[in-house]
C-alpha cells in the first residue's frame, strides 16, 4: 500500500486551522482504501478502522470543522511511501494508542494517544523519547488488521 495522502478533522475558529490538535485523522492509500484514527471517549486510547472521516460541521459562533491534507505537516517523506504493514501502539495495559506504520526504506511513522485527549505523532524515535504522562508509555507492538 502507498500512502496518497494523510487527512485530519480540524477545528477551525475565526479563519485559524487548528493543525496541532486534530480530531481525528484518516491514511489514505493507493488503492482507494483508507485506516481512520479516532479518539476513544476515554480520550486515552485510539479507534482505528476503515470508515470515512466525519462531514464538516459548522457550530456557528463557537466555530467548525474540517478535513485538510496534512501530509506535509506530519512528515514531509509520507507521501508516496510504501506501506508494509501496520502496527498497533499500545499501552503497558495493553490498551490500544496509536499506530506505527511501517514503510520501505525508512523509520516507522506513528500516530499515538497519551492520554489528555490529544493525538501526538513522529517517526519512530519521536516515540522511543516521548516524556509519558504518569503511568502511561506506548510501546510498537505485533501487527494489526483493519
Amino acid at each position: 500500500m502507498r500512502i496518497v495522502s494523510i487527512s485530519a478533522e480540524l477545528h477551525v475558529f475565526d479563519a485559524r486551522v487548528n493543525y496541532e490538535e486534530p480530531l481525528r485523522f484518516a491514511v489514505n492509500f493507493d488503492d482507494g482504501s483508507l485506516i481512520r484514527l479516532a479518539r476513544m471517549g476515554d480520550g486515552e486510547g485510539v479507534i482505528i478502522d476503515r470508515l470515512p472521516l466525519e462531514e464538516p460541521m459548522n457550530f456557528e459562533e463557537c466555530g467548525r470543522t474540517a478535513t485538510f491534507d496534512v501530509t506535509e505537516r506530519l512528515d514531509e517523506t509520507l507521501r508516496n511511501s510504501e506501506i508494509h504493514e501496520l502496527l498497533a501502539i499500545r499501552s503497558p495495559s495493553s490498551k490500544l494508542i496509536g499506530l506505527a506504520l511501517a514503510r520501505d526504506g525508512g523509520e516507522r511513522f506513528c500516530i499515538w494517544m497519551d492520554g489528555g485527549d490529544e493525538f501526538h505523532w513522529g517517526p519512530e524515535s519521536v516515540l522511543a523519547n516521548w516524556t509519558w504522562a504518569p503511568g502511561g508509555d506506548g510501546k510498537i507492538g505485533s501487527s494489526i488488521q483493519v
